[in-house]
């Protein structure tokens, strides 16, 4: 839910925008993305950002400007985005990944231990200033946003599709 609006996707209408107070479906059109182009995941970026993951691509739309901006990602689908102190954390049909993002530059980072299969969904735990990523096949991995180092949490979880 971003500012009363719950931003959707939808195969027959692409991206809409339900506004809770007025009741009001709105269409948002994505500037150089065809209209029924599905995407897997929708999160709250920076500032009026919305960002959406799909195939092949994360885009950047702006509620204020209206303005679309695309970052191909060559073989990837994107499952599963968190936004955190200037990082995007990234779930992908193959593995992690992970970029500098601050609302206007988008660069990315080398994470040294590299996870490579799927993965479903990425949350921040602020008790411990962690992230925690639920895999298709391994079960739940926790990373250190400081120095990205993983633990896997592998004899306490069954293998599963974990979806926090």
């Amino acid at each position: 839910m971003i500012d009363s609006k719950i931003i959707s996707t939808s195969d027959s209408y692409g991206i809409i925008s339900f506004d809770i107070k007025s009741k009001k479906l709105q269409q948002i059109p994505l500037q150089s993305i065809p209209f029924r182009e599905f995407f897997y995941v929708i999160k709250k970026g920076k500032e009026d950002d919305i960002i959406l993951g799909g195939t092949n691509k994360i885009v950047f739309y702006n509620l204020k400007t209206k303005t679309t901006k695309i970052i191909p990602l060559h073989q990837l689908t994107v499952y599963s985005l968190m936004v955190k102190n200037n990082l995007l954390w990234i779930g992908t049909n193959n593995g992690l990944r992970c970029a500098f993002y601050n609302g206007q530059a988008f660069r990315w980072k080398k994470i040294p231990q590299f996870y490579t299969k799927v993965v479903r969904n990425i949350e921040f735990e602020p008790f411990h200033n962690t992230v925690w990523f639920g895999t298709e096949e391994d079960g739940l991995f926790i990373v250190n946003p400081n120095d990205f180092s993983f633990q896997q949490k592998k004899n306490s979880i069954p293998k599963m599709v974990l979806l926090l």
